[in-house]
């Protein structure tokens, strides 16, 4: 009978020792390779959620530092990866973490995977997926460059829950939190009108933002945050 070994510490060493053991059943072997496996992946999940929700709680709002610029004029502001990552990186080697990324190139685009991994040997991964970004007259090498970043960007942003917030926006007090305004009236046929900003969206940003110029200040006024985040953000994919 071959004796169970613990499932959380045994080592190449030991297992090499059974595969030597000529009265070792080898069927029995892989099937208890196969146990010992398995508990080291869900003690390793385990120790990869507990360590994510102590992290949670240590990582702040960023600032969005970066603007998307539109014929000379400012049109939205954004939390550049340079400024997230600079933040995020103590955070992550204290509580055991590391992030990295694979790009690929499947027919014709570029697909960023973003690996968050611990260091008791979970990872969870996110992709991203978009043509390359020649908007602005960039050149092959610069769009490529672009649309990886705007991947770096996001699959961050999805892996870590990363929040971000204009410093300029006047509904946050100097203690940086944000004190919401009271809700606005809808205007007449909003629900109408934020299906064709979505429909916009949908052909790109330079199709949105014309979209926006003809909204009237109620529409402006009455979509959420988070509404118009989402719409730009369906708008840059799109245009990347």
């Amino acid at each position: 009978m071959i004796p169970a070994p613990d499932e959380s510490s045994t080592s190449l060493s030991q297992w090499d020792r059974f595969l030597r053991d000529p009265a070792v059943d080898v069927e029995k072997l892989k099937a208890l390779f196969e146990l010992h496996e398995r508990a080291e992946a869900r003690n390793a999940k385990a120790a990869f959620n507990a360590a994510f929700a102590a992290m949670q709680g240590e990582l702040p709002t960023i600032d969005e530092t970066g603007a998307a610029v539109m014929n000379g004029q400012r049109r939205y502001s954004y939390a550049t990866q340079e400024n997230i990552i600079e933040i995020v990186r103590p955070i992550l080697q204290k509580h055991g973490f590391s992030l990295r990324f694979r790009h690929l190139y499947p027919d014709g685009k570029i697909k960023v995977i973003g690996i968050l991994s611990h260091c008791a040997g979970h990872s969870e991964e996110d992709e991203f997926e978009a043509k390359a970004d020649t908007s602005g007259s960039k050149n092959e090498i610069q769009a490529i460059g672009s649309t990886r970043t705007y991947g770096e960007r996001y699959t961050t942003r999805a892996l870590l829950n990363i929040v971000s917030r204009d410093p300029n926006d006047p509904a946050r007090d100097t203690d940086g939190h944000r004190t919401a305004p009271a809700p606005a009236p809808m205007p007449e046929g909003y629900e109408g009108w934020v299906l064709s900003m979505e429909a916009a969206a949908a052909k790109g940003t330079a199709v949105l933002y014309d979209a926006w110029k003809r909204a009237t200040p109620a529409q402006r006024t009455a979509m959420p945050r988070e509404v118009r985040e989402r719409l730009k953000a369906t708008a840059a994919q799109v245009s990347a």
